[in-house]
């Protein structure tokens, strides 16, 4: 049983993407679940779905693409420590059962994420990630307060918001996320 069709066209736009190959990558394999970094769920009859990208420190370069977010089961997306630069599609911010989003030490322009230089207030695009259990924007330049919002994602279990310029006090909707269990926010 080989992957779905569409995740293996989404993986192919976003190597089309790069300026980078990834190793182990042959597009003319047609299960995507054998790639390296690619995780699947075997849970469906007729086809295996991603649910996974670990392509940390991979020296990937180039941008993402919007194709990315056809993946509509991931649950996993580590793109950190790489090349990539440009903004990120908003796209991105719609994969529902998105739980672990790394896309840190990169170059992206923007608003979003960890050691990326990026500044301005809070993304609001990431409150409609329900299933978010990890986030760090870490290392940014965000300021202004914290959105109210925050309190949405529910399924928090790690926050870290350490060095940026977030000012006031912390929207007491943090008392929403039980299920928080590591929170970082030093200078």
């Amino acid at each position: 049983m080989a992957c779905n069709s569409n995740d293996r066209a989404a993986l192919i736009g976003f190597s089309n993407c790069l300026t980078s190959i990834i190793e182990a990558w042959n597009s003319s394999t047609a299960d995507c679940c054998t790639w390296d970094g690619v995780t699947c769920d075997n849970s469906t009859v007729l086809s295996k779905r991603v649910i996974g990208l670990e392509l940390g420190n991979k020296r990937l370069a180039g941008t993402i693409c919007e194709s990315l977010a056809v993946l509509d089961h991931l649950r996993f997306l580590n793109l950190s420590h790489n090349f990539l630069h440009g903004t990120l599609p908003t796209k991105l911010f719609t994969l529902q059962n998105l739980e672990v989003l790394d896309l840190s030490n990169n170059d992206f322009t923007g608003s979003i994420l960890t050691g990326n230089s990026l500044s301005g207030r809070f993304p609001e695009s990431l409150l409609h990630l329900q299933d978010l259990r990890v986030l760090h924007l870490e290392d940014n330049q965000f300021s202004g307060p914290l959105d109210a919002g925050l309190g949405n994602l529910s399924n928090l279990v790690e926050l870290d918001i350490s060095s940026n310029s977030f000012s006031g006090i912390l929207p007491y909707v943090f008392g929403k996320l039980g299920k928080l269990a590591e929170f970082s926010a030093h200078k």
